[in-house]
């Protein structure tokens, strides 16, 4: 992380060669987990950069534009459904099947769950409904885009950024001033306390002995576990 912010900050005012080595940047970041896994990170991006140029050419309404909205739906929520809910719903219609008295089989299916899924999913979708809805324009730079869904100090665990916040911010060139660079500081400081101080602390001290073992606790240890999980889901995603 520390090599991507100076290499970024020796490139600013070569804006097209600083978005290539943060596009490029975020994809290698999400390779060390599973290089092949990055073919679905890029299909998501050629799909829904394809979707927004092409709704554009067609006036609202027209079944054109609906066809191209319901590609990028199909192709986003199909992958996130293959990936992530296929076992757990197959398994829950067999059950379901077999109080109505049918026997019903489903072809099973061993597949890894990539990392980020579902935030990189939504995060390309989420500009391909803003086009739809005429909320904005899409960009005609797929290395725009590709910076845009890859930027990776938010490509694993999210938040899910807006098209509309994100890539406005790639065509200005970034400056850095003491009152920039201090506020900037105190939030990473603020968000590693709320992470580590808080989430960790919380998840290991309590939260994962409980729930590991709930019968080996009381009702008020359990209870005060679940408010526990609350706070440390929350300072997790907030931190």
């Amino acid at each position: 992380m520390v090599t991507v912010f100076l290499v970024s900050w020796l490139l600013v005012f070569r804006t097209n060669l600083r978005k290539l080595f943060l596009a490029l940047a975020g994809i290698l970041f999400y390779m060390c987990w599973s290089p092949k896994y990055v073919l679905l990170l890029v299909g998501a991006m050629v799909l829904d950069f394809v979707c927004g140029l092409q709704m554009v050419r067609f006036s609202p309404g027209t079944w054109q534009r609906r066809a191209w909205i319901a590609a990028s739906l199909t192709g986003n929520l199909g992958m996130l459904f293959t990936f992530k809910y296929y076992g757990s719903a197959g398994t829950s219609l067999e059950i379901l099947a077999g109080w109505a008295g049918v026997d019903l089989s489903l072809p099973a299916a061993h597949l890894v769950l990539p990392v980020g899924i579902s935030f990189f999913t939504f995060q390309t979708m989420s500009h391909t409904l803003d086009v739809y809805f005429r909320r904005i324009q899409p960009t005609r730079s797929f290395l725009d885009f590709a910076t845009f869904v890859a930027f990776f100090p938010q490509l694993l665990a999210g938040p899910i950024v807006r098209a509309s916040v994100f890539l406005p911010q790639l065509g200005r060139r970034p400056s850095l001033d003491g009152d920039t660079a201090g506020r900037a500081v105190y939030r990473t400081l603020l968000g590693l306390a709320k992470k580590v101080a808080v989430a960790d602390f919380i998840g290991a001290s309590l939260v994962d002995r409980v729930f590991e073992s709930p019968d080996m606790f009381s009702s008020l240890e359990v209870l005060l576990a679940c408010y526990g999980y609350t706070l440390q889901i929350y300072c997790d995603f907030s931190g």
